[in-house]
């Protein structure tokens, strides 16, 4: 509530729900994930008593994950190398993770809609 990261579950009357009201200038917003603990009626109360703006996060799609597009090229590589076993697995993975640069997360971060990196 202070800025700080919740690092513990919120129970009913903890201190931490009690949240200092934001001037009016100020724009604070949080992104929870869509999960039952984080759409409790009494959290919410009291974000919104602070002037907390809470909008949700979407659903999960693999279409904004950066992440899918890294696995997928991390599997083909894989693949190409016929890494079927453990060992030949153990063999390969450092030179397919080598071959993930940061042109490439950089290009899988705006495919996925995220603004430019720099």
């Amino acid at each position: 509530a202070d800025g700080r990261y919740l690092r513990r579950p919120v129970r009913k009357g903890d201190e931490r729900l009690k949240l200092k009201s934001a001037p009016p200038s100020t724009k604070f917003r949080i992104l929870p994930e869509r999960v039952a603990a984080h759409k409790r009626a009494d959290i919410l109360a009291a974000f919104e008593t602070a002037g907390i703006l809470v909008r949700f996060l979407p659903r999960y799609s693999p279409d904004l994950s950066p992440i899918e597009p890294g696995w997928a090229k991390l599997k083909g590589i894989l693949r190409a190398k016929e890494a079927r076993t453990v060992n030949a697995l153990n063999e390969e993975l450092g030179p397919a993770l080598n071959a993930i640069t940061a042109t490439d997360a950089k290009a899988w971060f705006k495919l996925c809609g995220y603004p430019n990196l720099n």
